[in-house]
């Protein structure tokens, strides 16, 4: 099921609750587990279900709603960049603005801001083309391997200011 986008599954194996609850109640609905991942059900009676990304990751920015995996794998096409984060930062007119992290890959010359724009551009709309590019050496990553976009954030949150 999908709710809003969001997934939801269901089933007679499912938990009634967490042992410790939380607020929202992710069971709040009967039967139903309310996933913060978000996902698109491919059209026909195929029942093929694409997680696109994390809900709590979505970049809102101008009144759209930008996922940071599909522009991480538009960037990730580009000859010059090895690995890539995109992630949010506030932003007065827009509420947030898409900023990547990109590491470099070897003997590639750091691509300019406006050549990742272009490039992303080609494949998905212009308003998931990033507004600020960091180039970095290495990714934070937490414990499982997966990027740690909060400490993106953190880093990189005052530096549009100074």
């Amino acid at each position: 099921m999908l709710a809003g986008g969001r997934i939801a599954i269901g089933g007679a194996t499912l938990a009634k609750g967490y042992r410790n609850p939380v607020s929202p109640d992710p069971f709040a609905e009967p039967g139903w587990f309310h996933t913060d991942d978000l996902g698109a059900l491919e059209s026909g009676d195929s029942g093929v279900l694409t997680v696109l990304g994390r809900a709590d990751e979505a970049i809102s920015t101008g009144g759209f709603t930008v996922l940071p995996q599909p522009v991480e794998a538009a960037l990730g096409t580009h000859p010059a960049v090895r690995d890539c984060a995109v992630f949010g930062l506030a932003d007065d007119r827009l509420g947030q603005r898409v900023v990547a992290a990109i590491v470099v890959g070897d003997g590639c010359p750091p691509p300019t801001l406006e050549a990742l724009r272009a490039h992303v551009a080609r494949t998905l709309d212009v308003t998931a083309a990033p507004r600020e590019l960091h180039v970095v050496n290495v990714l934070p990553r937490r414990g499982i391997g997966k990027v740690d976009r909060a400490a993106l954030v953190r880093r990189f949150a005052g530096e549009a200011d100074q």
